[in-house]
């Protein structure tokens, strides 16, 4: 077994040597070039080229008036080449013929993408092959893959979406309704029996195929029972062919008021892409939460339809950062056996208790011992997320205290992440484990394994004790625990610079203070990896990623744990249209000490004796990272491969996985120091790597990484940054919904400056861009980044007589799915007429 590693051996690469890249120069020199135009042109062309070489000066001018399509050089000693653009621009009839499309580039990357792995018992589970077939692996106890077998075929499936109870006994088949302000789909549901599935059955009120909301089975083994949400209403029904014994859970008749499912802003921000609905293990209990908007402020999101001669005015409840009113939050236990229902709720002065007031439900979790028998534990935070509260609820009792926690170590203010840290999914019998800050030794904070030991915690007694685990890193999210063994396993970065790693915790719950131990880290070509345990957590599926490789399928076992057996695995690089660029790091140390973890994407062919245009992209959010070790997104590459550029990711402060130094330095000031640093990085390579071209830098990004991207052109003001390509842009965070903002920037009222300072649609700051070509787009019903950011931004663009290319799409959200083919190419068109050239 292998310790975790120190970052002194973190292969970390520093400018490189120029000659290693000069065996196939991808352009030519200005003789070949010179001739190959010749052979084109013809023999009245050649004429012409020799008067001018004769007439240098008029050469010179000449050629500057027919480089539009060109792409411009300089070598390192900056004497200025005009070479022509190879598979771009301007090249006549037969080069948009033979022009690569993103289309067709885009087919190729399909493969890269990790396969979806379903465990539908502690010994098997499924994947889908490339034929869309589900494919069915038995793993045995000393980790052996039995041969793989049919389970289901694609046909059977009607192409929708598979959703197996415990044990794939039984399938509901989801089909998502497109076109919607809400997220719907129908749902059928069927018996699984001998590879083959029986006679389905509508899930729904009615006869027909409802559009629910939301779909869960039981999770007990081989159940067939199952709750949804039907127009905000719970319902549960015992097996999937007894409709008479459907039961309504909740009553509610209102648009704003909910039952299992939360409000748009706690869908996002709170809860993720999972559900406020929490089946006991004995499946006799059922707890939710209920969500109630109707006193919260409403904005509007426009959709248009062809059909009806009116715009559909969606009203979107949704708090902004300030408001005095938030969602109002309930819970409640549904007994099945006796079909009661109960209160489920802390006492009223938790909710009126000053700066800690708990506001909002992050997650709850049913566990059982000796003491309580089955119990639900609830954690709670504050307004701005920076305090939790842990409740334990249990039938016909109330709920008390028993845990809190300030996110406030060393003097340092922090902040939660409901969204990864918090939904809870592990437990022994004496505690459960949670993600919390701790300081290290080397005296940074770090995200850690913290067990919360409630063997003494009796009734208005919160007796409980914390043991920590951690290494000098952050805890990206716990994956799995092994009951039986006591091991504890998550993921982590762990030091190394763009990679995601599995690590184990021996004895979690009966130790302290262990130091985590790499469990990927001596696996080949396993830098990058996501993992899916079987529901014991014995056994699990590893998703090893590589750049320009298939994803590695690997299965291991708690018990053999240095065992590996690969049971996906194509050792060949994917088959790409043209060539592959070449992606190497950097790590730059920047004036405040902070070190600057830098993804160079170098075009195919690259010769550091050129200069290649730049552009700097960020996507994602606050605190995450831009920097891995796998397979950039694939239009990046393309744009790379087509029009010779070099893409650059950094990753500094705002980011994280490396303590809570480099992430909270964000804390009251979005938009400074995350942008501040990316904006001395990327000036410090253009300075120290002259193959990168000042005269050609473009900075892009979408949501937040969009806000950066346009503080990041405000603060140069066109020195660096001539070109600024904006979707779905945050311009003021304001804007933005309240547990978002508030997270970060706190409360307005306590914060104006730090509100100012995020805020981009000031007269001064949009005249500090009007020098820089500008490309905006935004969906029209985009509920996450509300359009009203860029609509301000455009006006604000408009009364200043400053061009500017802007899209909206009408009627499409945040993810542009129904128009991303014309996205990109309008994109694309962008960047090649104006900042490529």
């Amino acid at each position: 077994m292998s310790l975790f590693n120190s970052c002194e051996s973190c292969e970390i690469h520093n400018s490189y040597n120029s000659s290693d890249y000069k065996n196939e120069n991808h352009f030519e020199s200005k003789e070949k070039s010179t001739e190959n135009v010749k052979q084109r042109a013809g023999v009245i062309f050649v004429v012409v080229l020799l008067i001018l070489l004769v007439a240098s000066g008029v050469f010179y001018t000449v050629a500057g008036k027919i480089t539009k399509g060109n792409l411009t050089l300089y070598t390192q000693n900056q004497t200025k080449y005009v070479i022509p653009i190879i598979s771009t621009l301007n090249e006549g009839t037969n080069h948009i013929k033979n022009k690569i499309h993103y289309d067709e580039y885009l087919a190729t990357f399909k493969k890269t993408s990790p396969v979806q792995v379903i465990w539908t018992s502690d010994a098997t589970f499924v994947y889908t092959d490339s034929s869309g077939d589900l494919i069915k692996f038995t793993v045995l106890h000393n980790g052996t893959v039995v041969k793989p077998e049919m389970f289901l075929m694609k046909k059977q499936l009607d192409d929708d979406v598979p959703v197996f109870n415990v044990g794939a006994s039984y399938v509901a088949l989801t089909k998502k309704i497109d076109r919607t302000p809400f997220h719907q789909f129908t749902v059928r549901v069927s018996s699984v029996q001998d590879n083959n599935v029986g006679v389905f059955f509508n899930v729904g009120v009615r006869n027909s195929l409802d559009p629910v909301q939301h779909f869960e089975w039981s999770p007990v083994h081989g159940a067939s029972d199952f709750v949804f949400v039907y127009l905000n209403n719970l319902y549960y029904q015992p097996d999937i062919n007894q409709k008479d014994g459907m039961l309504q859970l909740s009553d509610s008749s209102s648009p704003f008021l909910s039952h299992g499912i939360p409000d748009f802003m706690s869908s996002v921000y709170i809860y993720g892409n999972k559900k406020p609905i929490w089946w006991s293990p004995s499946g006799r209990f059922i707890a939710y939460a209920s969500f109630d908007v109707r006193n919260v402020t409403r904005t509007s999101v426009s959709y248009y339809r062809d059909d009806i001669s009116q715009p559909y005015m969606h009203p979107l409840p949704c708090p902004r950062a300030g408001d005095s009113e938030l969602p109002d939050v309930m819970l409640w236990i549904w007994d099945k056996v006796e079909q009661t229902k109960q209160f489920a709720m802390p006492s009223e002065r938790f909710f009126n208790d000053g700066p800690t007031s708990l506001k909002y439900l992050v997650w709850s979790q049913w566990f059982t011992n000796e003491q309580f028998g089955e119990f639900l534990l609830n954690i709670w935070t504050n307004r701005i997320q920076n305090f939790v509260a842990a409740m334990i609820c249990m039938l016909n009792e109330p709920c008390f205290r028993f845990f809190k926690f300030k996110y406030s170590v060393s003097g340092k203010q922090l902040w939660l992440d409901p969204r990864k840290h918090f939904q809870l999914k592990f437990a022994t019998k004496t505690g459960f484990f949670l993600v919390l800050p701790r300081q290290h030794s080397n005296g940074e904070i770090y995200d850690s394994i913290a067990f919360i030991d409630i063997s003494q915690v009796q009734v208005g007694r919160p007796r409980y004790s914390v043991k920590f685990h951690s290494g000098a890193f952050d805890v990206d999210e716990i994956v799995g625990y092994d009951a039986e063994q006591d091991d504890l396993f998550f993921t982590a970065q762990g030091g190394f610079i763009g990679e995601m790693h599995l690590f184990r915790v021996p004895t979690a719950s009966g130790a302290n203070g262990i130091v985590p131990q790499c469990i990927t880290c001596p696996v080949e070509d396993c830098k990058y990896t996501s993992v899916i345990f079987s529901p014991n957590s014995r056994k699990m599926v590893l998703n090893c990623e590589k750049a320009f490789k298939a994803s590695v399928m690997i299965v291991k076992t708690t018990d053999e744990i240095q065992k590996s057996v690969k049971v996906k695995y194509t050792d060949t690089e994917l088959p790409v249209v043209g060539e592959q660029p070449t992606i190497r790091y950097e790590v730059i140390k920047l004036p405040n000490g902070m070190l600057a973890y830098v993804q160079l994407t170098l075009p195919p062919h690259f010769d550091s004796e050129l200069v290649y245009p730049v552009i700097f992209d960020m996507e994602g959010d606050i605190g995450m990272n831009n920097v891995w070790k796998r397979t950039p997104h694939p239009y990046l590459l393309f744009l790379s491969v087509t029009y010779h550029v070099i893409i650059v990711k950094i990753d500094a402060r705002g980011s994280s996985l490396r303590g809570w130094r480099l992430k909270s330095s964000v804390l009251h000031d979005v938009g400074g120091p995350d942008a501040d640093d990316k904006l001395e990085c990327l000036g410090r390579l253009m300075k120290r790597l002259h193959y990168m071209d000042a005269t050609r830098v473009t900075v892009s990004g979408r949501g937040y990484g969009g806000f950066i991207a346009l503080q990041m052109a405000v603060k140069d003001g066109g020195s660096m940054v001539k070109c600024l390509a904006l979707r779905s842009p945050i311009t003021d965070f304001r804007f933005q919904s309240a547990a978002y903002a508030e997270r970060y920037l706190h409360l307005p009222s306590d914060n104006e400056e730090g509100y100012e300072t995020a805020s981009l649609i000031t007269r001064n700051k949009v005249d500090s861009i009007k020098d820089i070509k500008i490309f905006l787009a935004h969906g029209g019903a985009d509920q996450h980044v509300q359009y009203q950011n860029s609509a301000l931004l455009a006006a604000k663009l408009q009364k200043m007589n400053v061009h500017f290319h802007q899209v909206v799409y009408p009627s499409e959200g945040y993810e542009l799915d129904g128009v991303l083919p014309h996205f990109y190419s309008e994109h694309e068109n962008f960047l090649a007429s104006e900042c490529l050239v």
